[in-house]
């Protein structure tokens, strides 16, 4: 999910300059997935015992980050038998 968005950040500043990179929704989008990422993370620690919710949440993260990749900023997914085993 990192790479994705130092990807479209990098290609607004490098094209438009710092006022193009905090013109657009990307970062702010970023920020706001963050933080309710953070809220949502805590809520389950609290809602249940720590051997419960770890391993929930260590599989939504990747899963999380690949939505938000493809659904918001517009990157694809690779579907070769490489990528795949990568």
């Amino acid at each position: 999910e990192m790479c994705i968005r130092d990807r479209v950040s990098s290609e607004r500043l490098s094209d438009g300059g710092w006022p193009a990179l905090i013109t657009g929704w990307q970062p702010y989008g970023v920020l706001v997935l963050g933080i309710t990422s953070l809220v949502l993370v805590q809520s389950a620690f609290e809602t249940a015992p720590l051997r419960l919710s770890l391993p929930a949440l260590t599989a939504a993260q990747p899963l999380a980050g690949i939505v938000c990749g493809v659904g918001f900023l517009g990157d694809r997914l690779r579907m070769t038998a490489g990528a795949l085993a990568w």
